[in-house]
């Protein structure tokens, strides 16, 4: 397994921890495709998270 309980706590918020687990989700099922899509989207969605902190700090 590429990643375990301890690597998921890199993730300070929980939406994102979930998101990244549904990524793996489709990897492991060698949905590469969606899984690609989701990287994708996960990587704006977390982005934009902490840019939304970064900006009420």
């Amino acid at each position: 397994m590429l990643f375990d309980e301890r690597d998921l706590k890199v993730f300070d918020n929980p939406d994102s921890r979930q998101y990244f687990e549904e990524i793996l989700q489709c990897y492991y099922s060698k949905n590469y495709r969606a899984t690609i899509v989701l990287l994708y989207s996960f990587v704006i969605y977390d982005l934009f998270m902490k840019l939304q902190t970064m900006a009420s700090e």
